[in-house]
């Protein structure tokens, strides 16, 4: 498997038992990997929390402003795309062996892709599958399979350095603010910027494995 990419983990430092589930699935796969665990839900600070409004947890802030710093280190690397993963979305055997096949088949203006079908359950109708087909583009409409438009969670997804720094400078324009959570963001910005978007199917990767931590 072609290991082009790099695995940013949006991780709760208080859930150590999560950083080693992950970093032991990891650490076979010789992919390179780095934990975002500057925002912290117990001490965000007051410049943090400017950016949202009305009755949004820190738990939501934290987890938001993780994601913008993942998109950071993107846009700053020489990459052209990187793996976003939640802390209870753990790349297994399935992932690793077939992910270059997903790969070749993703368009190269592609902006996000979700490789897992999200606490939601989110799938491709089977009447809408192809045979030997894996991406499909998805409209930023809402649909009864699909949810509220492209969007399927924010718990496993390549982004594009591209989108990466679309999304990161609309989050820091000066006028910027949100009451949502960042799944529900991204079907605005998407919506917004008409941001090309694919799912896979199969999934390759589970995710919810543990109880919430959004307390």
């Amino acid at each position: 498997m072609k290991k082009d990419f790099k695995i940013y983990i949006v991780h709760y430092k208080e859930l150590t038992h999560r950083k080693k589930i992950i970093e032991n699935s990891l650490n076979l796969s010789g992919i390179k990997y780095y934990f975002e665990t500057d925002y912290d839900r117990e001490n965000l600070k007051k410049e943090d929390k400017k950016k949202f409004f009305g009755d949004i947890k820190d738990s939501y802030k934290a987890n938001f402003l993780s994601h913008i710093k993942c998109y950071e280190h993107l846009y700053n690397s020489e990459d052209e795309l990187a793996l976003i993963l939640e802390d209870d979305s753990v790349p297994e055997k399935i992932f690793f062996e077939k992910i270059e096949s997903y790969l070749k088949q993703l368009p190269k203006d592609f902006g996000l892709f979700f490789v897992s079908s999200g606490k939601n359950k989110f799938h491709i109708p089977l009447y809408l599958r192809k045979p030997f087909k894996k991406v499909y583009k998805k409209n930023n409409q809402p649909v009864y399979w699909g949810g509220a438009g492209a969007s399927r969670n924010a718990d496993a997804y390549f982004i594009s350095r591209n989108c990466a720094k679309i999304l990161y400078d609309e989050f820091y324009n000066e006028n910027f603010k949100t009451d949502t959570s960042i799944d529900w963001w991204l079907n605005d910005m998407i919506r917004k910027y008409d941001i090309p978007v694919y799912w896979a199917e199969p999934v390759l990767i589970e995710t919810n494995k543990y109880e919430s931590s959004f307390k």
